[in-house]
C-alpha cells in the first residue's frame, strides 16, 4: 500500500477512503503471512495482509461503493501466488519496505486497478504509479529491508490463494475500518491453482535471420566484349 497512513493529517482529510483486496488464502497460509508482517512490519497490527488498488482518496464510501458496484459485478475472481521479495526505498519521509510481488495474478490486478480508476475517476492524495504488492515490512534502513528480502526468498515460501471481493477501507488516526466488501463475479471455469514447475529464468534466443545472396555484378556496357 503507499502507506499514506503513516503520515497522512487527518485533520485535513477526516474522511479518508481507499480501495484495497484481501487476499483469501487457507489458515495455514493466512497464519504464515500475517506471522511474518507481525515480525517485521510496523502496520500489521492495523490492518490485514491487502494489496491496495485505489491509494487513499477523499471520494465518500457512498460514492465509492457505488462506483465499484459496476466493476465487481464484471470482475472475475482469480488466483494469486505471492512469491518474490523485493526491497522498496520509497520517497522520503517513508520508511523503506520490503514487498511481496505476485508471481500470478499481477496481470489480473492491473487490469482490476486500470477498470476501478476508469469506472470512479478516482484520482490518487498520493503517488500515482502503482505496483502491485503486499508489504510485508518496514523500516528506516534500506538495507536492513534487503536483508529481510533476502531471508524471505531463501525460504522459496509462496503464498497461494485467491482475490475474491473488492473492499472499502476507512482510514482512521490509529486504525483502519474495512466498510465495505463487494464480490467479485465467479469465474466461468472452476479456478485451478498451478504451482510453475521451473521458475529458472530463460535467456530468449539469438533470432538469425539469413540475409539474401548478393547479386551478381554486371560490367559496363563499355568493358563487354
Amino acid at each position: 500500500m503507499q502507506r499514506a497512513y503513516l503520515t497522512q493529517t487527518f485533520s485535513e482529510h477526516p474522511a479518508t477512503h481507499a480501495v484495497v483486496v484481501f487476499p483469501h488464502f487457507d489458515e495455514e497460509t493466512q497464519s504464515q503471512l500475517e506471522t511474518l508482517r507481525r515480525n517485521y512490519d510496523p502496520l500489521a497490527w492495523r490492518i490485514a495482509a491487502h494489496i491496495e488498488i485505489i491509494a487513499p482518496t477523499t471520494q465518500s464510501e457512498a460514492q465509492l461503493r457505488h462506483l465499484l458496484d459496476r466493476v465487481a459485478e464484471h470482475a472475475a475472481a482469480f488466483p494469486l501466488v505471492l512469491h518474490r521479495a523485493v526491497a522498496v526505498q520509497p520517497p522520503a519521509p517513508r520508511l523503506a519496505e520490503v514487498w511481496l510481488i505476485p508471481e500470478t495474478g499481477n496481470a489480473d490486478l492491473l487490469q482490476l486497478h486500470d477498470q476501478v480508476l476508469l469506472d470512479t475517476g478516482t484520482r490518487s492524495l498520493f503517488d500515482p504509479r502503482y505496483y502491485p504488492h503486499v508489504t510485508i515490512a518496514a523500516h528506516e534502513d534500506i538495507a536492513h529491508c534487503s536483508r529481510i528480502a533476502q531471508q524471505v526468498n531463501a525460504n522459496s515460501r509462496r503464498f497461494t490463494g485467491l482475490v475474491t471481493a473488492l473492499d472499502v477501507v476507512t482510514l482512521r488516526p490509529h486504525w483502519v475500518d474495512r466498510t465495505a466488501t463487494l464480490g467479485l463475479s465467479a469465474p466461468t471455469e472452476p479456478i485451478i491453482l498451478v504451482e510453475p514447475a521451473d521458475l529458472t529464468p530463460v535467456t530468449p534466443p539469438h533470432w538469425h535471420i539469413p540475409q539474401p545472396p548478393p547479386l551478381p555484378r554486371t560490367l559496363p556496357a563499355s568493358s563487354r566484349s
